[in-house]
């Protein structure tokens, strides 16, 4: 009889465990977060056709996405370009310095434009050769009046579950040739958002 609670009560302990291990509405992955960022419209020149309005970041479970927006008219999914620039680290004097040293990027992501097509493309920075290389390449989605993408946290090495980013958008004027930043949320000058 002994022997019989002894074992009943570790079964018990066992299930419990399980049950703990199992439990939780995210199944033991980050709790969903995200981050919004926006910017006025109007900001840039009217013809420039690459006013950014607004961004959001969020997680869920092992997944960033991210949607960015311009103002209504600006977007043309042939002509339009966004990137992310990401501090890992949220250490301006590491990775690809810009900004007057307000942002260090070690991951950009490019989406939009002829040259990119239905394709975001991931660039790691390379600290060595001071290039950047793409380390992968996700579907976007294209909205009325901007884009949306989704990629692995996996993909980005040094992801705590917090960066830096500012995005910046530009135009492409020839075959795979573009303008430079036309426009930057946060502006350009101010502190980075962090996502977090």
């Amino acid at each position: 009889m002994e022997k019989a609670r002894v074992f009943s009560a570790f079964l018990m302990m066992v299930f419990a465990g399980f049950a703990a291990g199992c439990g939780g509405s995210d199944g033991g992955k980050v709790a969903n977060k995200q981050v919004s960022v926006t910017d006025p419209a109007g900001d840039v020149d009217a013809g420039s056709k690459a006013d950014l309005t607004s961004a959001t970041i969020e997680q869920a479970g092992d997944n960033l996405t991210i949607t960015v927006k311009l103002a209504p008219g600006d977007f043309d999914p042939l002509l339009s370009d966004v990137d992310i620039v990401m501090d890992m680290d949220m250490n301006p004097a590491t990775g690809d310095s810009t900004d007057a040293g307000l942002i260090g990027g070690e991951y950009i992501i490019e989406m939009g434009s002829a040259c990119l097509g239905s394709k975001a493309n991931v660039l790691q920075y390379n600290s060595a050769t001071t290039h950047w290389d793409s380390v992968g390449s996700y579907d976007v989605t294209f909205l009325s009046e901007g884009m949306q993408v989704t990629v692995p946290v996996s993909l980005l090495n040094g992801y705590s579950g917090k960066f830096a980013f500012w995005f910046e958008s530009a135009r492409e004027i020839g075959q795979c040739s573009y303008t430079g930043r036309i426009d930057s949320m946060p502006d350009m000058g101010t502190t980075p958002a962090v996502f977090q």
